[in-house]
């Protein structure tokens, strides 16, 4: 069952202020047949045996069950459920496009742009405007010259230097925001964009002290929106060259974002920014499952060699985020926890599923506003705690848990690039 917006946001809300929250309906079946398989039964036990605080225990049957859940599709039949590259994945057709001979390539539109823009080559230079703004202007005298609407412009498209050069040499040359787009023998072409604001309404729309009974601040303010809204969308634009698609505009700027590539399937997920620098990828390779952790936790956990026995690769005890593999599609047991269709294939689907237990040092943050708790340094409940977390400081652990939470949050905000094609972000999926 695939669960709305409203309903995902609350989950994840739920999840984040319970310690122990119950696992989904339906899983107790599976999950025996699961622990009997993998004989997690019996390493639980055996972790209850050692002489760790009860916290530590409770978390590693917690992260066992996750690390089964995570596993659940790989533990069943390992041969199937390998990643192979001769599988193809379905991608969006018939996308707007805009073809730049000069250069020979193309550049794919996001499909929100259709019927919004309009595209003008002179001498070489394509200008990119939004229509709205760009039909107006041509409307009025004053507005408008030979070179077209003098406002409405979203970037432009050229051979910016008439020499080959590399990515980075043709950022720290370019003297205007930019996107880099390829280089061949007779020069580096590039999207530049206007340097100041090619709308009417150059600074923020303050909406408490215009008029909007009268129509035509109505349609300034529309234009505008629309304006800042495909501007924001221009780095999802996809470069087509030899009627390949390299990727995303996104991809090739100057610092370029954050990504995990999935070899062999055709499949990318581009990162939040707040992701930098504070998560970890472990690939199972003999499942041809992906594992992806925040980094503190993991860290901890390696650093104190807190380990789930008996799993491939060292499976830490805390900081599972999502895991991603292959199911059957006579294998509905992903869509019983959190997660979402990636992509869908011959007889199966590449599927993330999200942990559905706690899975980091809770308490040491507010859930809601990601701010420190308030302890007193006496308090026995504290120090009770922090007995649990051994050698892990106050500021470690606040920083484990609000890492945690704000990329577990966030992860609805991933971008999905399926053979090169930008998708949606994965929160507008859910059905």
């Amino acid at each position: 069952m695939r669960r709305t917006d409203e309903q995902f946001d609350e989950l994840l809300r739920d999840l984040a202020r319970r310690e122990d929250p119950p696992l989904p309906p339906d899983l107790d079946e599976r999950l025996e047949q699961v622990y009997a398989r993998l004989d997690f039964a019996g390493q639980v036990a055996k972790q209850e045996e050692r002489p760790v605080k009860r916290k530590i225990s409770t978390l590693a049957r917690v992260a066992a069950v996750a690390a089964v859940i995570a596993l659940c599709l790989a533990s069943m039949t390992v041969g199937a459920l390998a990643f192979s590259s001769e599988r193809v994945v379905e991608v969006p057709k018939e996308q707007e496009a805009i073809e730049i001979e000069d250069g020979g390539f193309s550049l794919i539109l996001p499909d929100e742009w259709k019927g919004k823009y309009v595209a003008e080559t002179r001498d070489g230079l394509c200008t990119v405007y939004v229509k709205s703004i760009y039909d107006w202007c041509m409307a009025r005298e004053g507005f408008h010259d030979e070179n077209g609407p003098i406002l409405g412009q979203l970037f432009y498209v050229h051979r910016c230097f008439d020499e080959p050069m590399t990515k980075e040499e043709f950022y720290r040359r370019i003297p205007w925001p930019a996107f880099f787009l390829l280089s061949t023998e007779d020069g580096t072409y590039g999207l530049t964009e206007p340097s100041d604001v090619r709308t009417y309404l150059a600074a923020p729309i303050d909406y408490n002290s215009i008029n909007m009974d009268d129509p035509e601040v109505r349609e300034y303010v529309a234009q505008t929106e629309e304006y800042e809204e495909m501007d924001g969308q221009i780095a999802d634009i996809l470069l087509e060259v030899d009627g390949k698609i390299v990727g995303a505009l996104r991809q090739n700027g100057k610092d370029g974002p954050e990504s995990i590539d999935l070899d062999g399937i055709g499949i990318s997920l581009i990162l939040p920014d707040e992701w930098k620098d504070k998560y970890a990828v472990v690939r199972d390779d003999e499942r041809g499952v992906y594992n992806v952790f925040c980094r503190s936790v993991y860290d901890y956990c390696v650093s104190e060699n807190l380990f789930i026995e008996d799993v491939p690769g060292k499976f830490p005890l805390m900081g599972l985020l999502f895991t991603v593999s292959w199911a059957d599609d006579d294998d509905a047991s992903w869509t019983t926890v959190p997660g979402y269709e990636l992509a869908h294939t011959e007889g199966g689907s590449y599927v993330m599923t999200l942990t559905s237990d706690v899975e980091y040092p809770s308490q040491f943050v507010d859930p809601e506003t990601l701010e420190p708790t308030e302890w007193r340094p006496d308090d026995p409940d504290l120090a009770g705690i922090m007995r649990e977390y051994p050698n892990a400081s106050l500021e470690e652990l606040v920083v484990m848990n609000r890492d945690y939470l704000t990329l577990y949050r966030s992860i609805r905000d991933i971008r999905l690039v399926l053979n090169g094609v930008m998708a949606r972000a994965l929160g507008s999926t859910i059905e």
